[in-house]
């Protein structure tokens, strides 16, 4: 990544964390008790926060007219728009919080990651910003993909400088061997959601959205779910603050491990098929750092299928103009099914649009769903 493609990455950073703090106060939250006990993972998220904020942006919320009038109910939602994020997703919080956290001996040692997409391209981003901050680090990362990958993800990172290995069918085999292979070749293994590190800085998006809304304005957020770091991350401050708070999980029926694993109180083994949802799609890797969090801090489960999805991104699309990628249609079809249900009638909802980067190849197969309905 060239550096002038770093400095428009990095253009419209957010704000500091001391204005963040202060405007959270102005909201009416308290996270006096979040700063006074250093080694939760809800502090570790303010801390994240402060490392990061000139490399992320604090990105918007927006109502949607297809929402609400899809739903028509007396409930409201807002939508994070992630999309908008640097290199157009969340992944970039944990990401960046992961490498600045590392020492100059471990840079030197070498980076390896595993993904599909999002996280690889933060990866790759957030070592080009370590590069910057840390003369003398030269940080180029291996990233092991899975042979299932889309030749869309994969050229894009290739076109990135990014050097590829491909692994496995399921994201979780390649994370395995990823995690094997680092460990082999003594490097830093970044996982895309089992690292404390890279949960708190995910978590960083609730401490936006209490500095965005008032208590009044905050019943229930939606999150999208995969290995489960966004929503460790987010559900640990947002229970810390405000444990009434509402957090469901959403998954899509063609995809929904991390549900499973919750249920059964340990790490399963499920197939995965395929799903529009793409970027929450595949299994967890054991002793995850993420199952207890959701299983003690996820208030429920939301699970969508694939028509379903089809219709939030279609919709969202043509009525609003918002591209988001499948996981975040997903978590917005879950939201629409929560509704007419009842479960929301007169709540205030936000549902976290995780990132933006999807093919045209993506939406052409998202019209062709629906239209078979």
């Amino acid at each position: 990544m060239s550096s002038t493609q770093r400095h428009a990455a990095r253009a419209q950073a957010g704000p500091t964390l001391s204005a963040i703090l202060q405007q959270v106060a102005q909201n009416g939250w308290d996270v006096t008790e979040v700063e006074s006990s250093p080694e939760s993972l809800a502090a570790r998220v303010l801390h994240a926060a402060a490392q990061i904020s000139d490399a992320v942006r604090l990105t918007k919320l927006q109502e949607s007219v297809w929402l609400d009038s899809t739903t028509r109910t007396n409930g409201r939602a807002r939508l994070k728009l992630e999309n908008e994020q640097v290199v157009g997703s969340f992944k970039i919080r944990g990401a960046t919080n992961k490498l600045l956290s590392l020492s100059s001996t471990e840079a030197a040692r070498g980076v390896v990651t595993c993904s599909t997409g999002n996280h690889a391209l933060a990866v790759l981003q957030a070592c080009a910003l370590a590069e910057e901050r840390r003369r003398g680090w030269n940080i180029k990362p291996i990233i092991y993909v899975p042979t299932t990958v889309s030749t869309a993800k994969a050229d894009r990172l290739i076109k990135l400088g990014a050097h590829i290995e491909y692994f496995g069918e399921d994201c979780v085999d390649t994370e395995n061997h990823a995690r094997a292979a680092a460990a082999q070749q003594d490097q830093v293994y970044v996982s895309p959601y089992n690292d404390a590190e890279v949960a708190s800085g995910q978590g960083t998006v609730a401490l936006e959205l209490l500095s965005q809304l008032t208590p009044e304005q905050l019943h229930t957020v939606y999150v999208p779910v995969g290995g489960g770091g966004l929503i460790t991350g987010i559900a640990s401050l947002l229970k810390a603050v405000k444990p009434r708070v509402q957090v469901v999980g959403c998954q899509p029926v063609a995809s929904h491990v991390m549900e499973r694993c919750v249920a059964a109180g340990k790490i399963v083994q499920e197939p995965s098929l395929s799903t529009l949802s793409d970027g929450t799609a595949g299994g967890v890797e054991e002793n995850s750092i993420t199952l207890q969090p959701c299983r003690h801090l996820v208030d429920r489960w939301v699970l969508v299928e694939e028509a379903d999805i089809a219709r939030a991104m279609v919709g969202l699309l043509d009525h609003d103009g918002l591209r988001l990628e499948g996981a975040a249609a997903m978590a917005v079809a879950a939201f629409i099914k929560d509704s007419q249900a009842s479960h929301q009638s007169s709540q205030q909802s936000v549902v976290i649009c995780c990132g933006g980067n999807v093919s045209d190849a993506a939406f052409a197969h998202a019209r062709s769903l629906i239209n078979q309905g």
